[in-house]
């Protein structure tokens, strides 16, 4: 065991110190001992930043603000509410239900009616728990002018775990001013809340850029984010067909409508405040449909154009129609003829065309008969003589 005393060690008050804006230097906070016990000790000599006049503030509501650290103290140093389902009618915890009670306090708990929500309590570690006291004092070893109640002569948890054996903790007698890690984490102990002061929330943090869309395909965009509660949209519109998850910040969903959304805002809120990640445009483009089968096109003969020819059957991933490309087109010989095809979306503002090809079967088409300069036709007059040519007379 270990035990470690406020009068040799109170260099470790990291949380006391003030700025000397001189030299830029940080000076820590006078120990309050002001007894000299021998020439150049701690009561003769009396270095350290003075503390300031009031130290304390009760702010009316529920707390107190240690003018010195910037802290803020539960007024009731021994409050015996539940809080996060941790009984505390005695007002002795463990260690671990004491991270809990004080992480779950809230307005409402303990007379407080600061605003606080669940998350920003806190059990103090051993430097800023030793910051309270004043080694001119025992009994409570606290400042004589000070606003706090129910304050227990006895020991108080910290956060701060004994690097030696992490089996125990550190605490502070609020009798002396001492510092030990007699206990295990398993001893109840009184708990003293804390919350704000120089260990201030980040506020949040939001980043990312969204990629571009395409209309009937999912999408997803999640914002890198730190720090947050809840996301929003607090300026533009999502493209239709698009939402905000408020949790995780994802914009997820299949867009309906082609188009720019420029403008957009989304919003990252946590206990330190809130973030904008600002000037965001999401770009849907029109989406290509997949045809699965073209269709089939009815034969011709040599000489008429490919709108003579019938398109039947085809499938595609939207509704639309089939079409020769260039249906004026005249092949040129007969046999198969190779020719595209388009299609064309009845949603042609979200879908693009496609083109695909097809054969034709191009014929010879019916006999044509010659007719001779000078010669002009007559029909036969005797059965199974057919047409005959008769030369016209000059």
């Amino acid at each position: 065991m270990k035990l470690r005393l406020f009068f040799i060690c109170s260099a470790l008050v990291v949380l006391c110190w003030v700025m000397a804006q001189a030299t830029g230097t940080i000076l820590l906070p006078k120990t309050g001992q002001t007894a000299s016990y021998a020439a150049g000790d701690d009561g003769a000599l009396q270095t350290g930043a003075v503390s300031p006049l009031p130290r304390f503030t009760d702010n009316s509501d529920g707390t107190v603000t240690d003018n010195l650290t910037g802290l803020i103290w539960l007024k009731n140093a021994n409050c015996t509410n539940t809080a996060g389902g941790i009984v505390k009618s005695n007002g002795n915890l463990t260690w671990a239900d004491a991270l809990t009670w004080c992480n779950s306090l809230s307005s409402g708990t303990c007379d407080l009616s600061d605003g606080s929500t669940a998350g920003q309590w806190r059990l103090p570690n051993v430097d800023e728990l030793e910051s309270l006291v004043d080694l001119s004092q025992t009994n409570p070893a606290l400042p004589t002018v000070n606003q706090f109640s129910n304050v227990q002569t006895s020991i108080y948890w910290s956060s701060s775990t004994d690097a030696y054996d992490t089996g125990y903790a550190w605490y502070v007698n609020m009798y002396d001013g001492s510092v030990k890690n007699f206990n295990t984490k398993t001893y109840a102990s009184y708990v003293w809340p804390v919350r704000g002061g120089q260990v201030a929330v980040p506020a949040p943090t939001i980043s990312g850029t969204p990629s571009s869309a395409i209309v009937g395909i999912a999408y997803t965009f999640t914002p890198t984010t730190s720090n947050a509660t809840t996301i929003s949209l607090t300026a533009g519109t999502l493209p239709l067909g698009l939402s905000l998850n408020a949790s995780s910040g994802t914009i997820t969903g299949t867009p309906t409508t082609a188009g720019t959304y420029s403008g957009i805002q989304i919003t990252a809120t946590g206990s330190g405040g809130s973030t904008n990640l600002s000037g965001l445009s999401i770009t849907v483009i029109k989406n290509t449909p997949s045809v699965s089968a073209w269709p089939t096109a009815s034969g011709i003969n040599r000489g008429q154009a490919l709108s003579a020819s019938t398109l039947s059957g085809g499938t595609a991933s939207v509704p639309g129609t089939f079409a020769f490309t260039n249906p004026a087109t005249v092949p040129g010989s007969t046999g198969i003829y190779s020719t595209s095809v388009t299609f064309t979306p009845t949603n042609s503002a979200n879908y693009n065309t496609a083109s695909g090809t097809v054969t034709v079967a191009v014929s010879g088409g019916p006999t044509s008969v010659p007719v001779l300069e000078g010669w002009w036709l007559v029909p036969g007059l005797l059965a199974g003589v057919g047409i005959f040519a008769r030369r016209r007379k000059e």
